[in-house]
């Protein structure tokens, strides 16, 4: 998602690097507020809750799709009901989900952690180009070997972003709560490697089957125009069409809102689309930026 100076499309589409190209422009990614401050039980509707206690009024927010539910309301759907302080306790350790639907999506993606897959296509010339899916929750492998590199990516792509909102960025990538004001984790890291080096990366936040959205995206300084930007958000699509999710979703700069539409088949959401978008997932919104969806179903 870049510009040269004179205001060309700089992307990967399978060319070789220019020398003639102006020199890159740096973009800028400022966290946006949520839309909707108090929420409401997605299973009654009702937003009344107990402040201060732990029982069965209480809304807890599911660790996958993010939506408030009462204990009440939840443990209406369950043979074996669980107490209050049981269901925070696997709020705590991010493991309160609160479907079945939910628990399903979040098996498919660990299924996949990890995992260097080889590109379909690309196996007949051997090359060594893998797709992983990584997680900054899952300390006990590798993991931490990648996300450094993941995160120079994303700061060297989004320069002119302050430092407090660079901050962020890591703390995506590293999946990290943030004083619980700033909750990241189930955000996960889709990567391309070549050996050991990670040359494009984008932070995937999958919620429900409804929707999954691409909160940046980015190609390393010296593997651009090389087509890993592409094969990246090809690769993204083709997990999420298997994991059965109908909807992707991206902010995305202005003026590069026609390459995504012509290049990539998104299209962008109007004021009103956004808003009620914004409303019914609590998506990460950056300011000045207009949101795009590309629909599976």
């Amino acid at each position: 998602m870049w510009f040269s100076s004179q205001g060309s499309p700089i992307l990967g589409f399978g060319k070789k690097s220019s020398t003639t190209s102006g020199p890159i422009v740096p973009l800028k990614r400022t966290l946006q507020e949520r839309v909707v401050e108090t929420e409401s039980c997605y299973f009654c509707g009702d937003g009344r809750t107990t402040i201060g206690n732990i029982d069965r009024d209480m809304i807890v927010f599911c660790n996958q799709c993010e939506r408030p539910c009462h204990v009440k309301c939840y443990n209406n759907g369950l043979e074996k009901k669980k107490v209050a302080l049981k269901v925070l306790k696997e709020y705590m350790q991010f493991r309160f989900l609160c479907c079945e639907k939910c628990q399903l999506l979040r098996a498919r993606l660990d299924e996949g952690l990890e995992k260097c897959e080889e590109i379909a296509f690309l196996r007949p010339i051997r090359s060594n180009i893998c797709w992983r899916i990584l997680s900054g929750m899952n300390t006990i492998s590798d993991v931490h070997h990648y996300m450094p590199q993941i995160i120079d990516i994303f700061k060297d792509a989004f320069a002119e972003t302050t430092a407090e909102h660079s901050d962020v960025i890591a703390d995506m990538v590293n999946a990290k709560d943030v004083d619980g004001e700033k909750d990241f984790r189930g955000m996960y890291c889709a990567a391309l490697t070549v050996s050991a080096h990670v040359v494009s990366a984008a932070i995937l936040k999958v919620r429900t089957e409804e929707v999954a959205e691409l909160v940046l995206v980015a190609t390393r300084r010296e593997c651009r125009k090389k087509g890993y930007f592409v094969l990246l958000i090809k690769s993204i699509e083709e997990h999420l069409r298997a994991w059965n999710v109908n909807l992707l979703t991206a902010p995305i700069d202005p003026e590069m809102a026609p390459i995504w539409s012509q290049k990539l088949g998104f299209t962008a959401l109007s004021a009103e689309e956004k808003k009620s978008m914004l409303e019914a997932h609590p998506l990460v919104m950056f300011e000045n930026l207009i949101l795009m969806k590309k629909s599976f179903a």
